[in-house]
């Protein structure tokens, strides 16, 4: 469409107009990304009981007339107060979001459906970077510093992928950018 998406923390605008507000009692907008005709964004709700912490995914098409109520959006708990999101990736009609303590989870927006390819297990495990290539993402990880695909349905690991340089140490690597792939 035509025009700038942005977004604070409490209103998302498209070329200078509201598209989507949350009231004080709705909590905060972070971590926001638009792909295959959804904003997804990582509500936030700091002063409820439990802290509140969730992705939701939410319809919306450049040049849409209403606004969007965030009630149809689509949410998936973050299990902690701590999750962000560090790297969004689409593929197809698929968005993958990665957040800073392992979670790996997938928006479908053809069935409308959350799936998570992984949850949060107490090791270190963060997808910094994410790229299309051919018919696949790729994800650069950390604490390897190798990179894993997703091909729609599932992550796989490419060990030695890229390959360890001499003098570098072989542990504690991150991949936070994909450009020179």
């Amino acid at each position: 469409g035509q025009g700038v998406l942005s977004a604070g923390q409490r209103q998302i605008e498209h070329a200078g107009k509201a598209i989507l507000t949350l009231d004080p009692d709705e909590g905060l907008i972070a971590d926001p990304y638009y792909a295959a005709g959804y904003i997804v964004f990582r509500r936030r709700r700091p002063d409820a009981t439990p802290p509140g912490n969730e992705l939701v995914a939410c319809a919306w098409k450049p040049g849409q007339a209403a606004s969007v109520d965030v009630a149809t959006g689509i949410p998936l708990p973050l299990g902690t107060p701590r999750a962000f999101i560090y790297a969004y990736g689409q593929l197809g009609q698929r968005v993958l979001a990665a957040s800073n303590i392992g979670g790996v989870h997938v928006f479908d927006a053809s069935t409308r459906q959350w799936s998570s390819l992984r949850t949060t297990d107490g090791k270190s495990f963060q997808i910094y970077a994410a790229i299309n290539y051919e018919d696949r993402l790729l994800l650069g990880q950390y604490p390897t510093g190798e990179l894993f695909e997703f091909d729609g349905t599932g992550l796989r690991h490419l060990p030695g992928w890229p390959p360890v340089m001499s003098g570098v140490r072989s542990s504690a690597r991150e991949a936070q950018t994909l450009t020179i792939y």
